[in-house]
């Protein structure tokens, strides 16, 4: 997690602090939050902010639904993307409301994304997590 984090800064260039990657909130009291690295994957249209366990499950992803139309501020979820997971068959309670930081936002193959998200959940569970990596094209 370290060396990831200290690849982040090196995205960013000299003088600038990128956020250690985290999960924490409400939610981890029904839904397990660990994860061992963030990697951030660009479809088609959408940007995946990805949360990846030690096993290579997903149990937290930001979803960013249209990549291209996105730039560096602070956007509403669910209008611009939503937060979805899943850890060994459960589901992460469905999003209702939240926002997203973009402190950083280069969508392109190998451009920096930096930023926050805060998001309420079914059940009044509340996520927050923070992020940084560089963009890689989702496989087939």
């Amino acid at each position: 997690m370290r060396a990831l984090f200290a690849a982040a800064l090196v995205l960013l260039g000299c003088g600038e602090v990128a956020p250690e990657p985290a999960l924490r909130g409400s939610a981890g009291q029904v839904y397990a939050l660990d994860f061992a690295a963030v990697r951030c994957r660009r479809g088609t249209a959408e940007l995946a902010v990805q949360y990846v366990a030690r096993d290579g499950q997903v149990p937290v992803q930001l979803v960013l639904y249209d990549a291209d139309f996105l730039a560096d501020g602070t956007w509403t979820l669910p209008l611009v993307g939503t937060v979805v997971g899943s850890r060994d068959g459960v589901d992460l309670p469905a999003l209702l409301e939240g926002e997203v930081l973009l402190e950083d936002y280069d969508p392109s193959p190998g451009g920096a994304v930096v930023g926050r998200f805060r998001a309420t959940l079914a059940g009044g569970y509340s996520l927050i997590g923070e992020f940084a990596a560089a963009v890689e094209l989702a496989g087939p």
